[in-house]
This record gives C-alpha cells, structure tokens and sequence, in this order.
C-alpha cells in the first residue's frame, strides 16, 4: 500500500508502476496538459543508447509529443537506428551532435540495462547533464537511469 502525498489516498500497486505512472502524471502537469494553457517547455530531447528501456523511452516521447511539445529522440550512437533492451529498434530524430543543445529545456535519460550504462559512457551527453544542473534546467531520468547522478555527484 502506498499513500499518495497530494491526496492522502492509499493505492495497491507495484513500485515500479507508481513511480512511472507518477513521473508521467507529474510531466503531463508541469507541461500545462491538464489547465488548458500553452505549454512553458517547448522542447525536450529523450537520448538513446543500444540497449534503452522502450516503454520508458517511447513513452515519454509519445505523451510529451500528444501535450504539444516539441520532442526529440536524440541517438547517442554513430546511428540513426538505435536497438533497445527487448530488440525493438527504432529511427531517430538526430545524432548527438545534431543536437542544439541551447534550444532546450529539458534532456530525458530512459532507463533500461545495458542502455544506462552506455548513457553513461558518453562523456559528451555527462558533459551535458551537468550544464542543465548547474543552470537549472529539467533533467528527468527514469527507473535505472538516476544512477548515472550519483555516479557524478548529481543530486536532484
């Protein structure tokens, strides 16, 4: 049983299913989807490596995208094409070095095995996480993905 902060109400489910559900209620609110008002985040990159959770990627990409805000799915591969965890491969938007990294409000890092740890080998995408901490914009990361924070003292 877990009890809903916000609401005190007492709900049976998994953790797991909690945390993504929640994560998703809590984008879908921050973006302005339930108050009818033009979205404040205009635009958000989701960064995949071989190996990514997909329903933890493609999800975020598919409800940021119906809210209205402009989603990239960013490869951090030499690829277009990138394989997640359960053999799903996927066309990206752009290459890594693609990305204008300025325009910008926010990166997703999908969780998955091995793709969090290729996220984490890639100095580039580090490099970037810690420009958004440091000025304060959105860094999300889901399921395995936060552990690539502690790793660079990250805390959020």
């Amino acid at each position: 049983i877990y009890i809903i902060p916000q609401t005190g109400k007492k709900m049976k489910q998994k953790r797991v299913t909690y945390e993504k559900n929640l994560f998703i209620l809590k984008m879908y609110i921050k973006f302005g989807g339930f108050s009818g008002k033009e979205n404040y985040m205009k635009k958000i990159a989701v960064f995949f490596a071989e190996g990514y959770e997909e329903i933890e990627a493609l999800t975020v990409v598919d409800l940021c995208r119906r809210a209205g805000i402009h989603t990239d799915m960013v490869s951090v591969t030499e690829q277009k094409t990138v394989t997640g965890s359960h053999g799903i491969t996927v066309s990206m938007d752009l290459l890594f070095d693609e990305v204008i990294f300025q325009e910008l409000d926010m990166i997703v890092l999908p969780g998955g095995m091995p793709g969090t740890k290729n996220l984490e080998t890639h100095a580039g995408l580090m490099s970037r996480v810690e420009e958004f901490d440091v000025a304060g914009k959105g860094v999300a990361a889901i399921c395995a993905a936060p552990s690539v924070f502690g790793k660079y003292a990250y805390c959020f």
